[in-house]
């Protein structure tokens, strides 16, 4: 669900969003753009003014209108200059809904463009700011655009993971945005399968990611140490997730083991499902799992192979899943595939750094305004 706050302009409706429980009854108030208020002696200007930030407003201008701001703030610089509500436009926040502290919408840059055409061709400019309203959103549920997308940047031997897998048609990065999925909290306390991990077993991985024993004593805190690993492939550690990066030019070959530990039904026997990624089969031995107590722990291993004698190079992800079901519970395992640099699979795997930038111009980021986003 998103929640939308309608502008109304006139007679005009335009749809933003934001969580606006504000309830201005329907009343018209004047309607000004931040640029056209500036605070001169604040040592303000147009531009900065344009952003509403705290301070740049002049409040015998603001008081008891509603603001049209570029881009997105906290909203102080209105409250505090006494103005009425905000109007932020931006393009960029169009998946999620925030409060603020005023009666407040987000509407499109093109909206906002139309808006302060308005204010500068008409003599009275009015407007209102209704009340939030739920609609339902068809793409939901979905992951959020500002939020991170893999491969790990730690390590290409890792999907990180939830629990119900999502729509894959609403984001192309698959795996890459959802991991496993949306949690699902009721199953989530009843999993039926568990996937144990001790220290030892994340030591190990860090070893041979790389860490030495020095580096993994300041994080364990004990006497624990990298003596007799090699650094490589970390698919042994029992995650509940099958992450493949193959180098470019090299077969699609990788090898699981996993233990899983039975905590659903004492009697239960689970068998695998498979969906292979493309270009490969993904073999499950064994593919039937027996338990006859609570607790009691059995291993499998997964092999993912492509065909004999064929290299792969610059392969979007692909996926495929190991779904294991004693007619009860369903434990579902995703499996990614894709590839990466020659030389990037030791630990020094790395992908080039995402710049962090902020909206608005130079003297905003001195100035510790705007919102941080990643290219």
């Amino acid at each position: 669900m998103l929640l939308f706050a309608l502008l109304s302009i006139i007679s005009e409706k335009v749809q933003g969003t934001a969580i606006n429980t504000f309830d201005l009854n329907g009343t018209s108030y004047p309607l000004i753009w931040g640029g056209d208020a500036v605070n001169f002696s604040a040592g303000a200007n147009t531009e900065l003014a344009s952003y509403c930030w705290q301070g740049y407003l002049s409040s015998t201008q603001v008081k008891g209108k509603i603001v049209l701001c570029d881009g997105v703030d906290d909203g102080s610089g209105i409250l505090v200059a006494n103005g009425v509500g905000a109007i932020w436009s931006d393009s960029f926040l169009y998946d999620v809904s925030y409060s603020w502290d005023i009666p407040t919408t987000i509407v499109s840059s093109e909206d906002g463009e139309r808006i302060l055409d308005y204010i500068r061709t008409s003599e009275n400019p009015i407007a209102t700011i209704l009340v939030g309203e739920t609609l339902k959103d068809v793409m939901a549920p979905s992951v959020v655009s500002f939020s991170s997308r893999g491969p790990s940047i730690i390590t290409p031997d890792i999907l990180k993971v939830t629990t119900t897998r999502m729509d894959p048609t609403k984001h192309v990065d698959l795996e890459f945005a959802y991991g496993a999925g949306h949690i699902n909290p009721a199953k989530a306390v009843k999993p039926g399968l568990v996937f144990d991990a001790s220290v030892a077993d994340y030591v190990n991985f860090l070893c041979k990611q790389g860490y030495n024993t020095t580096r993994v004593r300041l994080i364990t805190g004990d006497n624990r140490s990298c003596n007799g690993t090699k650094i490589g492939r970390a698919w042994d550690l029992n995650y509940p997730s099958f992450s493949l990066a193959i180098e470019d030019g090299k077969r699609i070959m990788g090898v699981f083991p996993r233990t899983v530990t039975n905590v659903g039904s004492a009697n239960s026997t689970y068998t695998a499902t498979i969906t292979s990624p493309a270009l490969c089969t993904v073999k499950v031995e064994p593919s039937t799992l027996t338990f006859s107590t609570l607790g009691e722990k059995q291993s499998f291993t997964v092999t993912i192979a492509g065909k004999k004698d064929v290299a792969v190079s610059n392969l979007p992800i692909t996926s495929g899943a190991i779904v294991w079901s004693d007619g009860t519970y369903t434990v579902r395992t995703p499996i990614v595939l894709y590839t990466i640099l020659p030389g990037s699979n030791n630990g020094s795997y790395s992908m080039p750094a995402k710049e962090a930038n902020f909206f608005g111009s130079p003297q905003n980021q001195k100035n510790g305004h705007g919102f941080l986003r990643r290219n």
